[in-house]
């Protein structure tokens, strides 16, 4: 059975898209999803920067949380401090850890740059760590 992963944050319009992007091309053999607590539009740069990255597609929206509620996941990836101070619980076996990523200035495109490389180098060898 496929290993599935959460990539959690508050709304799901940014740093958890460009995550689940990322790890759906280097991680094929696990299933990824993003979610936010209260998700609201993409940011108009994360559309530019995937494009860019020939890493777009439509499911890349931001997404509820309610909607994975009866899942499962190995593992959760909370990419928000506001989460912490009241997580929503998961089942006993579900890994959790957090990891923080700087805000986004949507004036400054280098820092979307910046968080695809981070990601990137930093994200997947922490999963393959952890899994």
């Amino acid at each position: 059975m496929q290993k599935k992963i959460l990539l959690l944050s508050t709304k799901n319009n940014s740093h958890s898209l460009v995550a689940e992007a990322v790890l759906n091309k280097h991680l094929q053999q696990l299933t990824i999803n993003s979610a936010g607590i209260k998700p609201t539009a993409i940011d108009k740069n994360i559309v530019k920067l995937l494009k860019k990255e020939n890493l777009w597609d439509d499911k890349y929206q931001p997404k509820d949380f309610k909607q994975f509620t009866e899942e499962n996941f190995d593992l959760v990836i909370i990419l928000s401090e506001k989460i912490l101070k009241n997580p929503p619980k998961f089942n006993e076996n579900t890994k959790m850890i957090y990891l923080e990523y700087e805000p986004l200035n949507e004036n400054n495109y280098s820092e979307y740059e910046q968080l695809f490389k981070d990601i990137k180098m930093e994200l997947i060898p922490i999963i393959r760590l952890e899994l």
